[in-house]
C-alpha cells in the first residue's frame, strides 16, 4: 500500500513544474485527437461502405417497381453486343447508401477493332446509361466502372473447360 502512495507522490511531484504539466497536457491532447480520428473514420466507414446489391428500385408516385440484377445483366450482355470489341465476362451492381448504384463490368477487349479502347469504353458507358433509362426507367445509376482484365488480338479469350471428362466403367471381373 505504501507503495501506492509512493508512485502517487512521485505523479505530484511531477506536476509541480509547469514544463511536466505542459508536456503532459500536449501528449493528453494528441492522444484525444487520434482518437476521435479513428472514431470518425470508423463511422464513416460504416455510413459509406459499398454493399453488393441484387436489384434496384425505382420509385414511382403509384407505387415501386424493383428491377431484378439478372434483368440488368442480361439487357447489358444484350445491349453491349453493339461493341463486338467487348467480350463482357462479369457485371457487378453496388450501392453505397440509399439511392447511389453502381456497375462493374469485366470485359477483355480484342485490338483488332477499329478504334482504341477509351473511344469505345466512353461510348460503351454513354449505351449503358440510356439503355437502363429507356428499358426500366432507372436514373439511380450513378457510375459505370469498366474493367478491362485482358486483350485478345482478333481472338477470343481463352476460357479453361470445366467439363468432367467421362471415366471409362471399371470391370470388376478381373
Amino acid at each position: 500500500m505504501n507503495e501506492c502512495f509512493a508512485s502517487l507522490s512521485e505523479w505530484r511531484e511531477l506536476l509541480n513544474n509547469d514544463f511536466n504539466r505542459g508536456y503532459l497536457l500536449g501528449v493528453g491532447v494528441v492522444l484525444t485527437v487520434i482518437l476521435l480520428i479513428l472514431l470518425l473514420k470508423i463511422i464513416f466507414a460504416l455510413l459509406l461502405r459499398t454493399r453488393r446489391c441484387r436489384e434496384i428500385t425505382v420509385r414511382a408516385a403509384d407505387g415501386d417497381m424493383l428491377v431484378s440484377y439478372a434483368a440488368i445483366e442480361d439487357t447489358l450482355r444484350h445491349a453491349m453486343t453493339r461493341y463486338p470489341a467487348f467480350k463482357l465476362h462479369e457485371v457487378k451492381l453496388s450501392r453505397r447508401g440509399k439511392s447511389y448504384y453502381f456497375l462493374e463490368l469485366y470485359c477483355h477487349f480484342d485490338t483488332a477493332a477499329e478504334t482504341a479502347f477509351p473511344q469505345q469504353a466512353v461510348e460503351a458507358k454513354r449505351l449503358i446509361f440510356e439503355t437502363l433509362a429507356k428499358t426500366f426507367g432507372i436514373e439511380s445509376v450513378r457510375r459505370v466502372k469498366i474493367r478491362l482484365e485482358g486483350i485478345g488480338i482478333g481472338k477470343e479469350p481463352e476460357v479453361e473447360d470445366d467439363s468432367i471428362a467421362e471415366v471409362p466403367p471399371v470391370n470388376p471381373g478381373f
